[in-house]
């Protein structure tokens, strides 16, 4: 899926979000940090959605990249 993702890159933009999800089912955690700190260089609406969405704090929130993003975007601390 991401060889396919990066391929169709070249010829229409692929949500840098996306590309962190995908790694997310991968279990390539430096990957997912490097897509979703792009997500959140470009101000990504679909970034606000990382914190609730179960499967990805269940996968990420043992490593503290995600607390430092959560904050950044402002979602630290609310339910």
């Amino acid at each position: 899926m991401i060889k396919e993702s990066l391929e169709l890159s070249k010829h229409r933009p692929i949500s840098s979000f996306f590309m962190g999800m995908i790694n997310i089912g991968l279990g390539k955690k430096d990957q997912v940090f490097a897509w979703l700190e792009e997500a959140f260089l470009e101000r990504k609406p679909l970034l606000m959605q990382a914190r609730p969405d179960p499967i990805v704090q269940y996968r990420l929130q043992t490593d503290p990249r995600y607390y430092d993003l959560l904050r950044r975007i402002g979602s630290v601390g609310e339910e």
